[in-house]
């Protein structure tokens, strides 16, 4: 299996100045839409998550189905994508409490094995 790394989503400061003329500062988010993971009560009571605070790091380990993929031609050679991942399966742990059983248990079920 290839080494993985954990991806920055945080836009660079051109796109959020592209996105962000004319917006106040205190409105800006620092993170593109279709990056956030909303949850219900009944889905952090599931997690565990109850305990859980704004501010707080967690790790997040997820299975999901590519339902969705759209292109849309701009001409000129220009193309924009986008998708819809279905998350199957996930679990949310304190950065702390992540452990080498929660990776080999996703390889195994993504890998097979």
């Amino acid at each position: 299996m290839a080494d993985h790394k954990m991806i920055d989503l945080k836009m660079t400061k051109t796109e959020q100045k592209r996105r962000d003329t004319g917006m106040p500062v205190a409105e800006r988010d620092r993170y593109p839409w279709g990056t956030a993971l909303d949850l219900d009560s009944a889905h952090i009571k599931k997690l565990d998550l109850g305990d859980k605070n704004a501010g707080d790091m967690v790790e997040i380990h997820a299975i999901g189905k590519i339902t969705r993929v759209n292109v849309k031609d701009e001409g000129k050679s220009d193309q924009t994508k986008n998708m819809s991942i279905q998350i199957q399966k996930i679990e949310i742990t304190s950065p702390e409490n992540a452990n080498k059983k929660v990776r080999k248990d996703v390889e195994k079920e993504v890998y097979g094995g």
